[in-house]
């Protein structure tokens, strides 16, 4: 009979393993169910390339991206004749996140530029990777930015 106080108690952690063990089986389940099949690999939405010798993936504004909000821009590279700004800029992951659109305005002789990121169509309940990857968009201007410059 000294034993029969253990037993209850084994029992609940037996039961209490096997609820852990369950728990994680329901986890790895439902995270493997949003994981990419090795028959359908992942790929970028068109428009867009590989990174460059910068180090940064081209990116073009798809008006579907949803949800969007401000995102902030890292920094600019002006051409020569100042009608071409390369904005570059940190995202998520392209098969989750994407660029919806760039507002460029001139107000007072001063450029602005705000970038506006979003969730791509059908990723919305998708489990993301929570990286940042470094990404540019290149605009084109009517008229140069640079004091002096060509039209």
């Amino acid at each position: 009979m000294s034993d029969s106080p253990q037993r209850p108690i084994r029992r609940s952690r037996r039961l209490a393993l096997a609820i852990m063990a369950t728990g994680l089986l329901v986890i790895a389940t439902s995270a493997s169910a949003y994981a990419a099949s090795p028959d359908k690999p992942i790929s970028s939405p068109p428009g867009s390339t590989a990174p460059s010798g910068d180090g940064a993936t081209r990116i073009n504004p798809d008006p579907n991206v949803t949800s969007l909000h401000r995102q902030s821009w890292d920094h600019v590279k002006v051409s020569a004749n100042g009608k071409k700004l390369v904005v570059y800029f940190w995202m998520g992951v392209q098969d989750c996140y994407g660029l919806g659109r760039v507002d460029v305005s001139r107000n007072h002789g001063r450029l602005s530029i705000k970038l506006w990121t979003g969730i791509q169509p059908g990723a919305e309940h998708m489990i993301c990777p929570e990286i940042a990857q470094l990404y540019k968009t290149v605009i084109h201007l009517d008229r140069s930015i640079i004091t002096g410059g060509p039209g």
